[in-house]
């Protein structure tokens, strides 16, 4: 009994921490009639350590919109589908490893840890649902776009338009 109350306020604890550091943050960092553009300057600085990668120019030179970003030495920058199918994957893995642990608290203490398992499953179940939909939707529509070629080809679409339907036709 003892046991799974202190785990209980372990859990409580733990999610107090995660969820309550990000507002004292931002409430610790609020500027109160400050300079606007120097806020806007160091909000962008910040945005720009959190990417996953890091500009391919140093700051002092100012970067063009047209620079390059580059990722870590030797590999290519991520795309944004690339991204998000790192971030489904770690959502999943999240998941995976809270229904395993609310398993694992299930079997050995019980109580309320069956709950916590039920829920835990039920959203691993909901996005393994939704992520698969989701996956199948892009490759739909991946297969349903009509490639027409790049200027530099020197093809026209209305020609080719033409072309399609007289084929359609013919």
């Amino acid at each position: 009994m003892i046991a799974t109350l202190l785990t209980i306020v372990f859990l409580i604890a733990m999610w107090v921490a995660v969820l309550a550091a990000p507002v004292l943050q931002n409430r610790g960092s609020s500027n109160k009639g400050g300079d606007s553009i120097k806020t806007f300057q160091r909000q962008l600085a910040t945005l720009e350590r959190a990417t996953p990668y890091r500009s391919a120019a140093p700051r002092s030179e100012g970067r063009s919109r047209n620079t390059p970003l580059a990722g870590p030495v030797g590999r290519r920058p991520l795309t944004s589908a690339q991204l998000a199918a790192q971030r489904r994957r770690n959502t999943l893995l999240v998941l995976a490893g809270t229904a395993l642990a609310s398993l694992v608290g299930t079997l050995t203490m019980g109580g309320w840890f069956l709950a916590v398992h039920l829920v835990a499953d039920a959203l691993l179940v909901t996005f393994v649902v939704l992520m698969l939909r989701t996956v199948r939707m892009a490759a739909e529509r991946e297969m349903k776009v009509a490639f027409l070629p790049h200027r530099e080809s020197g093809a026209e679409p209305t020609a080719l338009l033409r072309d399609v339907a007289r084929s359609r036709r013919g």
